[in-house]
């Protein structure tokens, strides 16, 4: 339970009517001319790797560490999302079978992927934006991983209180890449499919 005072008086709301009314608030900081807003570590980034020939996929998330983001004029003009990679996990792996779930994950932390343990902050940052529909824009800066920095733009979607985005990587443009022979390097698909869930707060 909650409490609000309105008039002298003490009024008990629920906590389902508290975070109505801050997810209410949220929304409508959305839409202010201009202001600043953190980013929930409750945001997340999906992600899905496809074998070539789409004979099979992988799927999983990673937690987003920190960000912000500025809105002017109601639209997202600028921000910063910095994602840990320490974080990444499998998902289409069922925990029942801990073994393969664990040894996947494990592969795409090493230096063959992600090399997490000297690369542990992957990033986007953003200072272009412009109108693409209603609550949707186009959004372009500057992609970050294993300290390689690449253009990339992508389309976001307010939906409420969050902000949603899809985009796709070339993986062998930030060296995400299998260090073994020419086939080996090639059994994933060099796309990587990520989606966005932003979660301002």
């Amino acid at each position: 339970m909650a409490s609000i005072v309105a008039c002298g008086k003490e009024q008990k709301i629920s906590s389902d009517e508290a975070k109505l009314i801050h997810n209410s608030n949220a929304s409508t900081r959305l839409e202010n001319l201009t202001d600043s807003l953190s980013i929930s570590t409750k945001s997340l980034v999906y992600w899905k790797g496809t074998k070539m020939r789409g004979l099979g996929s992988h799927e999983g998330v990673v937690n987003i560490e920190y960000g912000h983001l500025i809105f002017e004029k109601g639209m997202p003009q600028s921000g910063l999302i910095q994602v840990n990679m320490q974080t990444i996990q499998v998902t289409d792996i069922p925990e029942t079978d801990p073994i393969p779930r664990k040894n996947l994950t494990e592969h795409l932390k090493n230096e063959d992927f992600f090399d997490v343990d000297n690369f542990p902050i992957a990033s986007f940052e953003w200072t272009e934006c412009s109108l693409v529909g209603e609550n949707v824009w186009n959004i372009r800066g500057k992609m970050k991983i294993k300290e390689i920095s690449k253009p990339l733009q992508l389309t976001v979607q307010r939906k409420g209180n969050i902000l949603e985005g899809e985009f796709q990587i070339n993986r062998f443009d930030w060296d995400i890449a299998y260090r073994g022979s020419w086939v080996d390097q090639t059994l994933v698909d060099p796309d990587i499919l990520f989606r966005v869930k932003l979660i301002p707060v």
